[in-house]
């Protein structure tokens, strides 16, 4: 998360913020700050916090194996609803351990992992939410601490910072999301990187991969090149069985 380097102390500390979007645009799941610290000495501290938010808290103040799995079962499993759904996520460490991608597939989440390297290029909020979100919310942030300090605010703590935190990220997140356009770049983002076209290549034409004319992209019918390369998937692939035309992403497709 970007800090406000000009004030004391705001460069001193860290906090991870973690997104989750859907293919349709709708916000099913609050964004999750982890910030630095155990958590349970604050309690007067926490219900200032922004309702809006999801707050938790570990020794290094980034995403781990153990939260990430509370994440899931907590807010991931419970919006998909027990239906079949695509799930893609970077390939950090906690991400591709043996428990994260079996605990996804016991609920029905078919993990997909971008390759690092390739966020830039085929990882919806990365192509097309962060670098808006991070606008909004660089603008929110400069806007409270100036709100705080003109209301006599010299000097922040951390728990200050904390809780203006939570309020600068449910503030941006609310407007970004709220937008029209907002949502129409998360929709639009899904199609663009191919993760919510047909399996087909009938609209491979909506592909838009950043550094890539658009009639190199022609991405074909995946499930025919497997059966050519591996003659013993004959038996498995059966296009005449197979009614999902669409990739059902986070539930975006029903």
């Amino acid at each position: 998360m970007w800090v406000k380097e000009t004030r004391s102390g705001w460069d001193k500390r860290q906090a991870s913020l973690l997104l989750c979007i859907f293919a349709d645009g709708i916000d099913r799941i609050a964004p999750v700050i982890i910030f630095h610290g155990t958590g349970p000495r604050l309690g007067q501290e926490k219900p200032k916090y922004d309702p809006r938010i999801t707050v938790r808290f570990n020794s290094t103040a980034y995403s781990n194996e153990s939260l990430f799995s509370s994440y899931i079962s907590d807010y991931v499993v419970p919006a998909h609803g027990g239906r079949h759904s695509l799930f893609a996520m970077d390939v950090a460490q906690f991400h591709k351990t043996p428990t994260i991608p079996e605990q996804l597939k016991s609920h029905k989440i078919t993990p997909s992992f971008i390759h690092s390297g390739c966020t830039g290029l085929v990882q919806p909020l990365d192509i097309s939410v962060n670098p808006r979100f991070k606008d909004i919310l660089r603008d929110t942030t400069e806007q409270e601490i100036l709100h705080q300090e003109q209301n006599g605010l010299d000097k922040w703590s951390v728990g200050d910072r904390r809780i203006a935190t939570t309020w600068c990220v449910g503030r941006a997140w609310a407007e970004f999301t709220g937008r029209d356009l907002g949502e129409k770049i998360i929709q639009d983002s899904f199609p663009n990187v191919g993760l919510a076209l047909p399996i087909d290549p009938s609209q491979d034409s909506q592909l838009r991969v950043k550094g890539f004319r658009d009639e190199e992209l022609v991405i074909g019918d995946w499930r025919r090149d497997i059966a050519v390369e591996n003659g013993d998937l004959q038996d498995i692939i059966h296009e005449a069985e197979d009614e999902n035309t669409l990739v059902d992403y986070n539930d975006s497709n029903e």
